[in-house]
Parts: C-alpha cells; sequence; structure tokens
C-alpha cells in the first residue's frame, strides 16, 4: 500500500511533463505554419511587383509565357512522375530571384483569368509526396489581381481581365538541403540538416542480408544543370537503380559534390551536413573526403570557397 502511494505522489508531475511536451510540439508546428503564412504573403507582394507585371498585380500574358518558355529550356524544368507512375502535369520548375525566392522555403504559383479560364500559368517547385515520405509543412492561400488583355484589332492591350493569384509555399527536406548548400557557400560555413530515412526500399541489398535499406542521394542532374535534385530508390533496375524524386530550382552557380548514400533503414534523424571546400573533389572520392572532415580541405572566412560537400554524418 505505501509503495503504491508513494507511485500515486509522483502522478501529478508526470501528467505535467506530458501536457508541457504536447504543448512545446503542438507551439512549434504553428509557430511554422505562422511563419510560412508570412511568407506566402511576402512572396506575393513580391511576385505582385515584379517585372512579369506592367503594374502593381496586374500581370503580362506576354512576360509570363516569355518566363515559361525560358524555364522550359532548363534542364528538368517540365515534369516528374507522380507515386502511381503517371506524370504528373508538366509546369516550369523555376523560382525566377527576380520575382521571387526564398532560401528554405519553396513555392508554386498558378495565375488564373477568372474570365477565360483555359488562360492559366503555373510555375515553381512541386514536391514528391509518395510513400513514406513526410508531407511537407505548407501554407496555401489566393489573391485577387488582374491579367491584361490584348486588344482584338491587334496592338497593345486594351482593357484587364479579373485573375487569381493561387501561391502555396512549403518547407521540405530538399528546400533545407538546398538552403543548407546556399548557406554554406554563402557564409563559409558547416551548416547542418537532420534528416530522416527519406525513401526506404527493399529492393536494395546492403552488405549482407538486410533487404530494408536508405537511399539519400542529392546530386545536381548534370554539370552546369540549375536544379539540385533528390532521388529515390527504383526496383525495377534492381539494387542499385534510382530515379528523380523531385528538384528545386537552384540558379546560384555553386559547385556541388554530391552524396549518394544506402545505408540499413534507420529510425532516427541523421545529420546532414554541408561543408564548404577549397577544393572541388572527384565524386568517387566523395566519401573519403566526407570522413576526413572537418580537416584541412575546409574553407574558413579568407578563403575561396571552391565547392560545397554534402555529407551524413
Amino acid at each position: 500500500m505505501q509503495v503504491f502511494l508513494a507511485i500515486l505522489r509522483y502522478v501529478p508531475a508526470i501528467m505535467a511533463v506530458v501536457v508541457a511536451v504536447i504543448f512545446i510540439f503542438s507551439f512549434k508546428v504553428v509557430v511554422q505554419t505562422g511563419e510560412l503564412d508570412r511568407t506566402n504573403v511576402e512572396i506575393a507582394e513580391n511576385m505582385m511587383a515584379s517585372p512579369i507585371t506592367d503594374d502593381r498585380a496586374v500581370f503580362d500574358p506576354d512576360k509570363l509565357n516569355a518566363m515559361i518558355v525560358d524555364a522550359n529550356k532548363l534542364f528538368y524544368g517540365s515534369s516528374y512522375t507522380n507515386p502511381d507512375g503517371t506524370l504528373k502535369e508538366p509546369q516550369p520548375n523555376i523560382e525566377n530571384e527576380s520575382i521571387a525566392r526564398h532560401c528554405d522555403i519553396g513555392y508554386q504559383a498558378q495565375i488564373t483569368d477568372l474570365i477565360d479560364s483555359t488562360k492559366t500559368w503555373t510555375f515553381g517547385y512541386a514536391p514528391y509526396s509518395g510513400k513514406n515520405v513526410q508531407e511537407p509543412l505548407q501554407s496555401t492561400m489566393s489573391y485577387d489581381v488582374a491579367l491584361e488583355v490584348k486588344s482584338s484589332q491587334g496592338g497593345g492591350y486594351e482593357t484587364v481581365h479579373p485573375a487569381r493569384l493561387t501561391l502555396t509555399v512549403q518547407r521540405t527536406w530538399l528546400t533545407q538541403i538546398t538552403c543548407a548548400v546556399e548557406d554554406a557557400y554563402e557564409f563559409k560555413q558547416n551548416v547542418t540538416v537532420n534528416v530522416p530515412c527519406l525513401f526506404q526500399s527493399t529492393g536494395i541489398n546492403f552488405a549482407g542480408p538486410s533487404t530494408t535499406s536508405c537511399l539519400l542521394d542529392v546530386e545536381k542532374p548534370s554539370a552546369g544543370a540549375k536544379h539540385i535534385c533528390l532521388y529515390m530508390p527504383t526496383t525495377q533496375l534492381q539494387g542499385t537503380g534510382k530515379s528523380i524524386a523531385e528538384c528545386r530550382y537552384f540558379p546560384k552557380d555553386i559547385e556541388l559534390v554530391p552524396i549518394s548514400k544506402v545505408t540499413p533503414a534507420y529510425s532516427e534523424t541523421k545529420k546532414l551536413v554541408a561543408y564548404p571546400l577549397k577544393t572541388v573533389p572527384d565524386a568517387a572520392q566523395a566519401q573519403a573526403e566526407c570522413d576526413s572532415l572537418p580537416g584541412p580541405d575546409q574553407a574558413s572566412s579568407n578563403d575561396d570557397v571552391k565547392s560545397v560537400i554534402l555529407c551524413l554524418k
């Protein structure tokens, strides 16, 4: 009986701790959602006064078309595969710095003529949302805007149509990773992102009988590409196969040494560190370089940064 009463005395304290933990995590979600809402408004305000408008919140169809044509010339600027194997609707994957861009929050914009709904422009970052991938934190808002309409007789614009700008901003693992790469380069310091097992696969064998593994693969799809991509494993190619899950437009001219690492499946988060380097190591030597860091190849405040390498620690 005395033991029971002793345990009972601790119940209020235990309950208080549980309530505090729940409050802290709930507060964190609310704060992040509020930040995304504010970022949504800021990006919309920038877009309404950007070079694709002729007056505040009055979008120019010719300028929108020109931007999309330019975007489609970029590598991986169109469509990706949905989890069911179908193609997503093509859209230019571009977050143009002259229009609006945020380091660790991506956006997708859609501008629609409310009188002629066939006139719609969609551009921006579209994250992968397949199985085993955490849903992104996001905020979607709509804004009343206008579209210029050309004269039927040719020449310039004669009127405007009411239109709607629908803007979705989102923070994902890829937006955080691309921001870490950018910050490591700009500020010449290590930047860490805590990442979970982003993609699990039973089709990858890892050094033994384990059949469930994690793939972490972040790289540019080609030399000089203006996107950084997150890859996922494919069972069709047996073992080492991978395909693009999503890409984010990355206009910075930064040499990225990629990470491509298969590890046993894990439940805890891992540290992905972006290191600024004084050298440009060969991709084949990336793991050896990571094992040596922090080390002499790491750039300091007085050095020129030649590349950024991603390492799983």
